[in-house]
């Protein structure tokens, strides 16, 4: 991948805790897969010091860090220093080789896959440094991160060993976010498609350059703020090129961004409908969409029509 490096994140449903606090048996099964196949745990310090007193028998303070022992029971009981979010305990990052692990374990119990934008947000930016560089090495980096605990896991890994990754992916997790029906790269896995660099030209080159003011995402368009959008469908309006559809997203603290799934609107010229008539329909659905939408900070994919 060129540009940004960008890790690989998944949900670990359920997505509340029981009222036992116990590690629920998916994210219990999430977790041994990748401790008992890594060569080395690491878990970054925190705000709340009282986590590595509670787990010092299976912590070994390293360089400022910790490592994890692992032949001691790291799940059962562990449930607050694996679930600590809001910085309490840095990023845990495991490092293993490409092949000691089988990640179709891990990704029956994944869900809502997606690149992430940002990396260094929600994570000890030591521990994103670290995983970063394993990657770069030709090792994966597995990382739970200091914001959300153990919710999700955002993998880091290049080339083919990322294909693979995306590839096992795509047929394991049980609701993929990226589907053939909103990412149709050249009849391939919309996961390999994040991998290869963007069409030169996605909607018609007038459109991508009104567009490209935006935040390019995965699914082969730009994210525009409100502001951005706003004056984006003028743009488009005033050289005639009509806007049949829109998706709304939204960004987490991690820096990825989730499409939300009852914000989006889509347009079918009329059979009756002159192209005059069907753009100024479309420039004004999208306007109406774009300045009456209720999320805090929304972030827009226009589609225009292709020509």
């Amino acid at each position: 991948m060129k540009g940004a490096f960008k890790p690989f994140c998944l949900e670990l449903p359920p997505f509340t805790r029981e009222e036992s606090k116990e590690i629920s048996v998916e994210r219990g099964i999430v977790i041994k897969t990748i401790v008992k196949n890594a060569m080395e745990i690491l878990l970054y310090r925190g705000v709340n010091p009282s986590l590595i007193a509670k787990n010092g028998d299976i912590l070994i303070p390293y360089k400022g860090k910790f490592k994890f022992d692992t032949s001691k029971e790291f799940v059962k009981g562990r449930e607050e220093l694996w679930g600590a979010t809001a910085y309490e305990r840095g990023s845990i990052v495991a490092v293993l080789k490409p092949s000691d692990i089988d990640f179709a374990e891990v990704f029956k119990s994944a869900d809502r896959p997606v690149f992430l934008e940002n990396p260094s947000l929600g994570n000890t930016p030591s521990a994103h440094r670290k995983a970063k560089n394993e990657a770069e090495s030709g090792n994966i980096a597995i990382v739970f991160p200091a914001e959300s605990g153990d919710r999700e896991i955002e993998i880091y890994a290049q080339g083919e060993t990322m294909e693979y990754i995306l590839e096992t992916a795509e047929k394991q997790c049980r609701n993929p976010y990226y589907t053939s029906e909103n990412c149709d790269f050249e009849n391939r896995s919309p996961f390999f498609a994040a991998l290869k660099e963007k069409k030169d030209i996605i909607w018609s080159k007038e459109a991508d350059l009104i567009l490209s003011a935006g935040v390019y995402i995965l699914a082969n368009n730009w994210l525009l703020d409100r502001n951005q959008a706003l004056k984006a469908s003028g743009e488009l309006f005033n050289l005639k090129i009509p806007i049949i559809g829109g998706e709304v997203y939204t960004q987490k603290p991690n820096g990825a961004f989730y499409k939300l799934l009852d914000g989006g609107w889509y347009l079918k010229q009329n059979e009756s409908e002159t192209n005059e008539v069907f753009l100024k329909r479309g420039v004004e659905t999208a306007l109406e969409h774009i300045k009456n939408c209720p999320q805090n900070e929304p972030y827009f994919a226009l589609i225009p029509r292709k020509s």
